[in-house]
């Protein structure tokens, strides 16, 4: 009895630990959204701030406060200037970028992987298990690795600081995965449902569409869901490949408003945890269809 309780305590203390230990940092984060720029800049962590909890940083860089004076009673007016003109005025059009680049990205994946799953799964040519396992190799290939030829590439091709760009690097990293998982569907589903469709007719693409999509929606929704999430984050190939507003996501207009001169730690948490909530929205609405999407695609038959 008393080892039972010591290993559901140790258990349940594991579990908060490990709570604690990834979502520490973005509750930190939501805390500090609310507090007003003196109390981040004193040397000890406090509790309770002694200018209280505020809505300022959301209504700054969401540019709804226009009264300097205002600026001036909240912190540092020329840290808050500079923060407004480089950054804050630039939030809707980074919030704008990602969104179009992840949608890009979630479509062209689902429509490539499930091309690609089909045909593994139906032909036979050469190759085939090598080329299975180098699409595996390439996906753990580091992105430091690949920036510089990329690089080279996109500029003789002049789509530097373009969507195109980041669409063409980001699928490097959600096309290996999103092909195994709908490999992994399509092996599950009857070959001779396939089989029966052709021999009424229907073309390998017919059969495709009419046949194996409609029984592998979960498995489209993960892939969809896994690709937006991933462009939405992504940080690195975004901060090479983008140098002007017209391409650049919300999670390099976050890293330029860091390395600021000045910076304005509280409208700094604020656009972090803006960023968040599309991912967290995204997973609480959907969280079961991606569950079934990658445990489906992960087990055959």
């Amino acid at each position: 009895m008393k080892q039972s309780l010591a290993k559901r305590l140790l258990i349940y203390f594991s579990a908060i630990l490990m709570f604690a230990y990834i979502s520490g940092p973005f509750l930190y984060t939501i805390y500090c959204s609310f507090k007003a720029e003196p109390d981040l800049r004193v040397k000890f962590l406090e509790f309770i701030p002694k200018h209280g909890f505020t809505l300022f940083n959301y209504r700054f860089v969401l540019g709804l406060v226009s009264s300097p004076s205002e600026w001036k009673e909240m912190g540092p007016y020329f840290g808050l200037a500079q923060f407004a003109t480089a950054v804050s005025a630039n939030i809707p059009r980074a919030i704008f970028n990602s969104i179009v680049v992840g949608l890009a990205v979630a479509f062209v994946t689902m429509f490539l992987s499930s091309m690609a799953g089909y045909g593994f799964v139906k032909f036979d040519f050469p190759f085939k298990r090598g080329s299975l396992l180098l699409i595996t190799l390439v996906r753990f290939i580091p992105g430091l690795a690949m920036i510089v030829p990329i690089y080279i590439t996109f500029k003789y091709l002049m789509i530097i600081d373009t969507y195109l760009a980041l669409i063409l690097s980001y699928l490097i990293y959600t096309l290996p995965f999103s092909t195994w998982l709908m490999i992994g569907y399509f092996e599950s589903i009857p070959r001779e449902l396939g089989d029966a469709a052709q021999i009424d007719g229907c073309s390998h693409l017919d059969v495709l569409t009419k046949v194996y999509l409609p029984i592998s929606l979960p498995g489209l929704a993960a892939v969809m869901i896994y690709s937006f999430m991933f462009s939405w984050g992504e940080f690195f190939f975004a901060l090479i490949l983008t140098s002007s507003m017209n391409a650049k996501t919300l999670p390099v207009l976050l890293s330029n408003a860091v390395t600021e001169a000045n910076p304005a730690y509280g409208p700094i948490n604020a656009i972090a945890a803006i960023a968040v909530i599309p991912s967290i929205i995204l997973t609480l609405l959907t969280h079961k269809m991606l569950v079934r999407g990658l445990l489906g695609g992960a087990v055959k038959g």
